[in-house]
């Protein structure tokens, strides 16, 4: 005669306090399950003393029948939810609700249920649309009481939900809304608030609203990652409080970034306007000695900044001929220069036009005597002078890191967050120089010495990143090499960059 597996109340318990947070997953549960039941109105309310709380959950849901309570509720492992718009399915959420507590008691359609552990008595009763479920919990927490109630002001301070939630009859509208997306990953996109909101310093991880969990990342950001409910089921772990391997890689990558290089992580890309002036025109530089013409090469990860191409003295063995470009030649130059507009600034916004190349012109003063002039000729000046810094750094750092040449293009960035900035574009490189403040006046003088010296800082910054995306320890190796150099040949530099106004 075939028996019939107990079930222990203490397995219930065990399998609680598996989750990271039983408490915060407690309530993710009751939400989600509302969630996936398409609720529009969520009523909430809870009474604590001592390691003993009740609680009342109740929504307005599509709820589910007698025949699904006895044949999928009770039954573990079974689910209904298999649909791609919903986010449960795997069976657990009622062993954290429900099961593992002193108590419960559930509401929905036609029938009603009392039970405590496996044990449970089913009956008929009235009709109620939704589904309402009362635990007598069991609020300890490795020996010690938790407050239930705090757990779900927390929780509900992570989530942003389309729906009505009153807890203890107050509406709850604090929510944790998700802010601009920046970027994609394989399984959700990414959100970002870098003033950071309720949630400063912290990534949480959502499906369609509802928090899974956190991550502190440190930081003014609040960061939300928002999965879509078909990539939920492949990417989070049963208790939905981590993903499987793959995805955390992914997800690991992306906070290892994010830790490091906060600002290009967090770059609101959307907002971008940008314009390629015509083909871009690429100066091609070369140290000595014959190289394949390629047209991108990084540093290999082993390379090291060394001072193999240094005397005792910390400079050059060689002076490295740096390119002699006449005004003409620059012109050519920035006619193919890349403008770019990323900024959410009122004041920048008004004045990006004017750095547009095409907006330059001559025309005739109404004076006498009659003179000319060109509108746009300080801008135009800017990113000569800016073309010539990087050209003749370029030339000085190819020959430290004795690499092969490199294709590249100046250009302007409007950015809440850079001064300059160095991009791969593939098969080339640009060098932008943020040219305005954040009232939108131009913030370098072409006149004064202390404005072109920052000029070669800047450019000698972006130059290295062409070979180290990063801000690591080679970064900062190639960086002080290369200041080294241009602390030496700052003269020249200076020189070069004056004279490409000459004529012009």
């Amino acid at each position: 005669m075939s028996q019939t597996m107990q079930i222990s109340p203490k397995f219930f318990v065990k399998e609680r306090d598996m989750y990271i947070s039983w408490n915060e997953a407690f309530w993710r549960e009751f939400f989600q399950n509302s969630i996936d039941a398409v609720s529009s109105k969520i009523d909430i309310s809870v009474s604590q003393t001592g390691d003993t709380a009740w609680v009342t959950f109740k929504d307005n849901g599509t709820g589910f029948s007698r025949e699904v309570a006895e044949n999928i509720y009770f039954v573990l492992g079974e689910t209904t939810k298999d649909g791609i718009s919903t986010v449960g399915g795997r069976g657990r959420a009622r062993i954290v609700t429900c099961f593992s507590h002193t108590q419960y008691e559930l509401w929905s359609q036609d029938w009603y249920a009392i039970g405590h552990g496996s044990q449970y008595d089913i009956t008929d009763s009235p009709f109620i649309k939704g589904c309402t479920v009362k635990v007598c919990v069991d609020a300890t927490k490795n020996g010690y009481a938790v407050n239930m109630e705090e757990a779900l002001y927390r929780y509900l301070g992570l989530a942003q939900l389309n729906c009505k939630v009153t807890v203890n009859g107050n509406i709850w509208n604090s929510w944790c809304y998700r802010n601009r997306h920046i970027r994609d990953l394989s399984f959700g996109k990414v959100y970002a608030n870098k003033s950071g909101g309720k949630n400063s310093g912290y990534l949480i991880v959502r499906v369609l609203g509802t928090p899974m969990f956190t991550t502190w990342v440190g930081g003014q950001s609040q960061v939300v990652v928002e999965i879509s409910p078909v990539e939920s089921r492949r990417v989070l772990v049963s208790n939905r409080d981590s993903l499987t391997r793959e995805a955390n890689e992914e997800l690991s990558r992306f906070i290892r970034e994010l830790t490091i290089e906060t600002d290009t992580v967090l770059r609101d890309r959307t907002l971008r306007r940008r314009y390629d002036i015509g083909n871009p025109l690429v100066t091609r530089l070369e140290p000595k000695g014959v190289y394949e013409d390629i047209p991108y090469h990084k540093i290999p990860d082993n390379y090291n900044f060394s001072a193999k191409n240094f005397n005792t003295s910390g400079f050059c063995h060689t002076d490295t001929n740096v390119s002699q470009f006449s005004g003409e030649e620059i012109d050519n130059l920035i006619s193919g220069a890349i403008i770019i507009c990323e900024t959410t600034n009122p004041a920048v916004k008004r004045v990006f036009d004017s750095y547009l190349p095409q907006n330059w012109r001559t025309e005739n003063q109404n004076t006498y005597p009659y003179k000319t002039y060109m509108k746009g000729r300080v801008k135009r000046d800017l990113l000569r002078i800016w073309t010539a810094c990087c050209d003749a750094i370029l030339s000085y750092w190819l020959e430290v890191v004795d690499l092969p040449i490199v294709h590249w293009i100046p250009g302007f960035i409007f950015s809440d967050n850079y001064v300059a900035l160095h991009q791969n574009e593939g098969n080339y490189h640009s060098l932008l120089i943020n040219p305005v403040d954040k009232q939108g006046k131009l913030i370098f003088s072409i006149s004064k010495r202390e404005d072109l010296c920052r000029l070669i800082a800047l450019a000698s910054h972006e130059i290295v990143h062409i070979g180290c995306t990063g801000h690591d320890e080679r970064f900062a190796n190639g960086l002080t090499d290369l200041d080294e150099v241009t602390r030496s040949k700052t003269s020249k530099i200076l020189r070069k960059m004056t004279d490409v106004l000459k004529n012009a």
